[in-house]
């Protein structure tokens, strides 16, 4: 395994509390500085449109419209500073000027109505005594002010409401400012002038960098505090109980490495008293490292038992293959037939068997079965099922009565109540007449000249052990040249793939004939059925052994 550098969780606590501070910082800090902007921009333009507001009542607006047209009528320059009502605004919007927090204040207006450029000063605020710039009522403003500002400015013109506006400005100084502005009307609804009241967002600015600095102190004082709590009570709540289970946890692998004897390990109690998931680990951990001990030692005794039942079925297995015939072609000097058996084991010992003899020079002898149940005492049935019926049979006997005489030596002291499924037949081998028993579940293939596989007629009988006296109902075929037979247990029908499908007798039966198009020799034929059952069960492990037995009737 990769060793890789680790990271005490003190220090990962920290970091992640860290972490987790700063974000909530930036985020509460985010938000306070959006709420604050918001909430002293709305006071700044509160502040601003009530100075726009004063400066308006301010004005006379039939006389200081009958001082702009004789100013545009170039009727008198002068005249208009010696008017009461120009000098009263004057003196309004000066006083303004010099009371209130304001960069400027000031009074446009537009010289033609269908002409947004030509844009002229009014009037604006000035403190006395100071190099003040001071516009006359006429001079032209167009350079003072953007194109955009020229442009709001105009638009205001075109509503009859006393409606009050705000844009953001840059003044010549490339200071940035806010411009309040409202349009004043006269009796008739037609704009007059415009006063105008900038004041410097370099204020808004500053503030808000002020707010930014407390906040930043004031969080950093406040998550200091914080991780120091924090990271104390993680250290006697977590860290060190944690510390302790891990030692104790380590202190038990290490005897398991160095004590053969599991029954030499000395479990250490982790006492926790933190009253939650952290001393339940630490009850659990004791718990598990008494209970890990008690399973170390019983799979101490069960491996022995263990290697013991594996040597044991390993033995009955190579008995079934010492009793079975393995070699093919099993009789090279016979043309007359063809024979081929395959067994495939399961993990666990199985009840199949086959077995084909020569009873005399023109009888054979061929079986199939299985047994009920797994283990060694499946394996031993099937020997002695498969000894017996080889024995009856070269007695002479006929199918039935050997699986009588069978059934009969089985169901003695048959404890265990293993019963067992087999095929037995006979076949003279000059004529091509076939006898035979079929007792429990063999389902058995016939491929008759001229048509496709299909099941051997075959009456059912008990299967072998049930009881005694059971009688055995014995059939006949007549075998012509080419003619064969395809027996297998019911534990190649039930393969079954990861998803639970069985591989079943229907498929069996149709798959022989797409096989037979390919394969004509009984072992190639065999191979292929295996081979597919392969590829269907992808791996799965199999809980019955399968054997095959295929015969073919050469004449």
């Amino acid at each position: 395994m990769e060793n890789r550098p680790k990271k005490k969780l003190n220090r990962k606590m920290m970091l992640f509390c860290s972490g987790f501070a700063l974000f909530l910082a930036l985020v509460i800090g985010g938000i306070g500085v959006i709420l604050y902007k918001r909430d002293v921009q709305k006071e700044y333009d509160n502040y601003a449109s009530t100075l726009v507001k004063i400066s308006a009542s301010a004005v006379n607006t039939a006389a200081l419209e009958k001082c702009i047209q004789q100013v545009e009528e170039k009727q008198d320059n002068t005249l208009y500073k010696h008017n009461s009502n120009y000098l009263e605004i004057s003196k309004q919007i000066n006083r303004i000027k010099q009371q209130g927090d304001i960069k400027y204040i000031y009074l446009v207006y537009f010289q033609e109505q269908q002409n947004q450029s030509k844009l002229k000063y009014v009037m604006n605020g000035y403190i006395e005594g100071k190099n003040s710039v001071i516009n006359e009522l006429g001079e032209d403003a167009e350079g003072d002010f953007p194109e955009h500002m020229r442009k709001a400015f105009w638009n205001s013109t075109k509503t009859s409401s006393e409606q009050i506006y705000y844009i953001n400005n840059k003044t010549a100084e490339n200071e940035y400012v806010r411009t309040c502005y409202m349009p004043v009307h006269n009796t008739e609804g037609k704009t007059v002038c415009i006063v105008c009241v900038d004041i410097l967002i370099d204020d808004i600015q500053n503030n808000i960098r002020i707010y930014i600095m407390i906040i930043i102190i004031s969080l950093i004082i406040v998550l200091l505090v914080y991780l120091i709590i924090f990271l104390n009570i993680i250290k006697s709540h977590v860290v060190l109980p944690i510390k302790k289970i891990a030692l104790a946890a380590n202190d038990f692998v290490q005897q398991s490495y160095e004590n053969k004897n599991p029954s030499d390990l000395v479990t250490t109690y982790v006492e926790v008293n933190t009253k939650d998931e952290i001393e339940l680990l630490a009850n659990s951990l004791n718990h598990m490292t008494r209970e890990i001990k008690n399973y170390m030692v019983n799979m101490t005794l069960m491996t022995v038992e263990k290697e013991k039942m594996t040597a044991e079925v390993g033995i009955a297995k190579q008995i079934q293959r010492n009793l079975f015939p393995m070699e093919f072609p099993a009789f090279p000097e016979r043309n007359e037939f063809d024979i081929y058996a395959n067994m495939n084991y399961a993990k666990k010992a199985g009840g199949d068997f086959y077995n084909f003899f020569l009873i005399d020079k023109i009888h054979l002898c061929f079986m199939i079965g299985e047994v009920s149940g797994q283990g060694i005492p499946s394996t031993m049935f099937a020997v002695i099922a498969a000894t017996l019926m080889k024995n009856f049979a070269l007695l002479g006997y006929e199918p039935n009565r050997i699986f009588m005489e069978t059934n009969n030596q089985l169901s003695e002291n048959n404890n265990a109540e293993l019963t067992v499924s087999a095929f037995l037949g006979i076949i003279d081998l000059d004529s091509g007449k076939l006898s035979y028993v079929n007792a429990g579940d063999i389902h058995p293939l016939v491929k008759r000249t001229g048509s496709e596989f299909m099941e051997l007629p075959a009456k059912k009988c008990f299967r072998l052990a049930s009881m005694e006296g059971i009688p055995y109902q014995q059939q006949t075929i007549l075998l012509s040249q080419g003619e064969m037979l395809f027996l297998y247990t019911e534990g190649l029908a039930q393969t079954m793939d990861e998803k639970g499908n069985v591989y079943s007798d229907s498929y069996i039966t149709s798959n022989m004939d797409e096989i037979l198009k390919k394969e004509y020799s009984l072992e190639n034929m065999v191979k292929a059925v295996r081979e597919d059952v392969n590829k269907f069960e992808n791996g799965v492990e199999q809980e019955r052994d399968s054997t095959i037995l295929a015969f073919r009737y050469l004449g």
